[in-house]
């Protein structure tokens, strides 16, 4: 896709997703693009809910879309139709290894389409056990979040009585 400028990009659809690293869900990206540029473009729409999946270099890292978003080549798209998309999320990022293995490319690993429609998980088939099994899981990562915040702060509060203590500002005796 040829690139028009401010018609192309700077559009209301996200695209181009580099900040997926680290974030479970994706909202917005740094750069978006145009209802003119996905017409000009070979890039298609992916509904919210979906699991984005990097599928060159760091292959395997993975996001859910809350809003409409467009993906270019370095990405693998799922739309979960029969499957709860945290499950979905979870259970993609735990296979990143696997992933891997099934890699080609000489001059960086790339995980292509059918190498991924052949791809094989073992996973509950009732949406319900998948949906409890991401609650789960979820509140694991809410909870580590919370115990990283707190130690955060208790370093931060270290940090502030070293230097009252140490400099003599503060005297225990």
């Amino acid at each position: 896709m040829q690139r028009f400028g401010m018609v192309v990009y700077h559009g209301c659809t996200p695209t181009d997703i580099t900040a997926l690293l680290g974030r479970k869900y994706l909202s917005d990206t740094e750069r978006t693009i145009s209802d003119v540029g996905l017409r000009a473009s070979s890039a298609e729409v992916i509904p919210p809910n979906s699991i984005i999946m990097t599928s060159r270099a760091t292959i395997g890292e993975c996001a859910i879309n809350t809003v409409p978003m467009t993906t270019n080549q370095g990405f693998k798209n799922l739309v979960p139709t029969k499957a709860d998309p945290e499950f979905l999320y979870y259970l993609m990022t735990m296979q990143k290894e696997r992933l891997k293995q099934l890699c080609g490319g000489s001059t960086f690993l790339e995980i292509g389409k059918k190498q991924l429609q052949r791809f094989e998980v073992v996973c509950p088939v009732e949406v319900d056990e998948q949906t409890a099994i991401a609650t789960v899981l979820s509140d694991m990562d809410a909870e580590i979040t919370t115990l990283e915040q707190r130690r955060k702060k208790t370093r931060d509060i270290k940090q502030a009585m070293m230097q009252e203590l140490l400099t003599g500002k503060t005297r225990l005796l």
